[in-house]
């Protein structure tokens, strides 16, 4: 693709990597995503959506220590949505800190409360099938 072809003639800036990353992700490449996410921190690229995303991928491939690690490095990078606070939920509970997942979840449900709603979920871009039903887990021990 065009963003290989970039890297190729020397272009290799954080903001290829990071562009090359989410259309891979949006592929579902996920290792080559996770790949380039990380080849644009190294080169400077340190943004919360980059670690929004980047938490994501390692969900998604069930690396959930390291989607922990990126999705909280968003969230202390200044993320404060309805979004980054459930996706901070799925991440905690996936490393077992169920109380922690719920109280995220819970802020999540405080900015938007369509977060309740699976099909809403659904329509968002990073949101996998996997991610939906951690929120289920989350939502369902709640009630």
């Amino acid at each position: 693709g065009a963003y290989t072809d970039a890297i190729k003639k020397g272009g290799s800036n954080s903001a290829i990597y990071a562009s090359r990353a989410w259309a891979r992700h949006r592929q579902h490449s996920l290792e080559r995503a996770i790949s380039d996410y990380e080849q644009a921190i190294a080169l400077g690229d340190h943004s919360a959506e980059l670690l929004f995303r980047l938490g994501f991928a390692h969900f998604d491939r069930a690396y959930y220590d390291n989607a922990l690690e990126a999705f909280s490095g968003a969230a202390n990078g200044g993320i404060d949505t309805a979004e980054m606070h459930a996706a901070l939920a799925i991440g905690l509970d996936a490393n077992l800190h169920r109380e922690e997942a719920e109280q995220e979840y819970q802020k999540a449900l405080d900015l938007d409360a369509k977060f309740a709603d699976e099909e809403y979920l659904a329509t968002l871009p990073m949101w996998s099938q996997s991610a939906i039903r951690r929120a289920r887990s989350i939502l369902q021990r709640m009630e």
